[in-house]
């Protein structure tokens, strides 16, 4: 099981080099809404916690609306604000990681 609350000591190296994995994409094409707005700077970033088992089971999409970030379970590294879901992810908790 894996902690997904990152030490601040260094809250740059953290934002630069996350202890999770974090992913991102987009940015390299222009999306177009469909009002007709072109965005050409855009990214969508999403961490894991825990390992992923040989048959890819275990896997939990948490999908939101209530923030703009990916911290669901760790601190954000620039702001140090918690998780946003912190008593529902990590080690012993409802989703177990």
């Amino acid at each position: 099981m894996s902690d997904p609350s990152p030490s601040l000591a260094d809250p740059q190296k953290e934002a630069n080099e996350p202890s999770s994995s974090v992913a991102r994409f987009g940015s390299d094409t222009p999306l177009l809404m469909d009002c007709g707005v072109v965005l050409d700077h855009w990214q969508i970033a999403y961490q894991t916690y825990g390992e992923l088992n040989a048959s890819r089971s275990n896997a939990i999409l948490v999908c939101h609306a209530l923030t703009g970030d990916q911290y669901v379970a760790s601190r954000n590294p620039i702001t140090g604000k918690g998780g946003w879901w912190t008593a529902m992810i990590g080690p012993g908790k409802p989703i177990d990681t």
